[in-house]
């Protein structure tokens, strides 16, 4: 039976696709699978590097059915997991499964060499600017900035520094839980009809996040942040989604870019090596481009996740109000209804994005109804 493997657009199931295919010549399957949107959908750049492999590529664009969706994503999981790449995740498990019983995959390689841009590079820069500040007043004014910076997500990345400011006036192992929280605290605490707190650590959730950043003993703040992730991202959503998504199939899948001897390697590097300047995964980025086509570089990053924020304004919006806004919901005990709909409202208008949110309390819905 061929080996086979989940190959995205990114360089991490790429190269694993190209040494794959020193060892199995045309033996070598790979599966991807996209949206119709285009946010969403890498399968362009998955043909690339499948042609430049000589692999035998199997692809699909998704056109699923709403109901069939919200199943995979909550019993399949065993628990109400809401990252909605647990959907995409799913198909290309189906995709995969009717070709191979073991398939590779590129998990482990953000984590291992850095290539988080979105949160590894500004808490890098949080930590510098937080050694060069003045002392407390320096954090104390860089904290007010950040309260009083505007929040819009129409401005222009570069002109969004109120997170960067407020991590600032925060320390660092703080500044990586608020980091990793894609619903911040103060939301998560209105949905569930709580004040909102200043002190993170208040939490019950935060020593389990952060106790891993403290241990870690490299002086580094990127290496202690992949090592925090490593021990607590890792192992609670990434690998439980691909595990039980695959499993749903009964598709084996391994990771590896998580194999204990490359992990070790990865942290062997200094880290300015593993990221340099602003650009994360340097390495690999280097390997890959002597190892994966060069157009690749030129396309876009999409990441892979499912269109939620569009599905909650368009054909999901009837199905969300008639599941979770019904007087007899399953989550009205334990959130506060008003705050859902005034989400639900501002979102399927385009005032706000409150898709992440909407989502984790769908999936919880449905959770319950099971």
């Amino acid at each position: 039976m061929p080996l086979g493997a989940f190959l995205s657009g990114g360089i991490d199931s790429g190269l694993i696709v190209s040494y794959m295919a020193e060892a199995l010549g045309d033996r070598l399957v790979t599966a991807s699978v996209g949206f119709d949107q285009a946010a969403h959908n890498e399968l362009d750049a998955a043909r690339l590097t499948a042609t430049h492999c000589h692999a035998r590529h199997y692809e699909e664009t998704i056109q699923p059915r709403l109901d069939e969706v919200l199943t995979a994503a909550t019993t399949g999981s065993g628990e109400p997991l809401a990252d909605s790449s647990t959907i995409p995740t799913w198909y290309v498990s189906r995709s995969a499964r009717a070709h191979v019983t073991v398939a590779l995959s590129g998990d482990g390689g953000d984590e291992t060499f850095a290539g988080y841009d979105f949160r590894y590079v500004p808490h890098v820069i949080e930590e510098r600017a937080r050694r060069l500040a003045l002392g407390a007043p320096g954090r104390r004014l860089a904290g007010w900035l950040g309260d009083a910076w505007p929040r819009s997500p129409r401005l222009p990345r570069p002109l969004r520094l109120g997170s960067l400011l407020r991590n600032m006036a925060r320390d660092p192992a703080s500044a990586y839980y608020m980091d990793l929280c894609f619903l911040k605290p103060d939301k998560a605490r209105r949905l569930l009809g709580r004040p909102a707190i200043e002190d993170p650590s208040l939490s019950p959730v935060y020593a389990a996040v952060t106790d891993a950043y403290r241990r870690c003993t490299s002086q580094h703040a990127l290496t202690r942040a992949q090592y925090a992730d490593l021990h607590v991202y890792m192992p609670n959503d990434p690998l439980v989604k691909v595990d039980r998504m695959s499993m749903a199939h009964s598709l084996e899948v391994r990771c590896p870019l998580l194999d204990r001897r490359v992990v070790e390697m990865a942290f062997r590097i200094p880290a300015p090596k593993r990221q340099r300047g602003t650009t994360g995964k340097w390495l690999l980025r280097k390997l890959a481009e002597r190892r994966l086509p060069a157009e690749l570089s030129r396309l876009p990053k999409r990441g892979f996740t499912a269109p939620v924020a569009e599905w909650l304004r368009g054909v999901g919006a009837s199905c969300f109000r008639d599941e979770v806004l019904a007087a007899d919901s399953r989550v009205n005990g334990l959130l506060d209804p008003s705050v859902v709909r005034v989400w639900f409202d501002e979102h399927h208008a385009g005032q706000a994005n409150h898709s992440y949110g909407l989502w984790a309390v769908w999936v919880l819905e449905r959770w319950l109804r099971l």
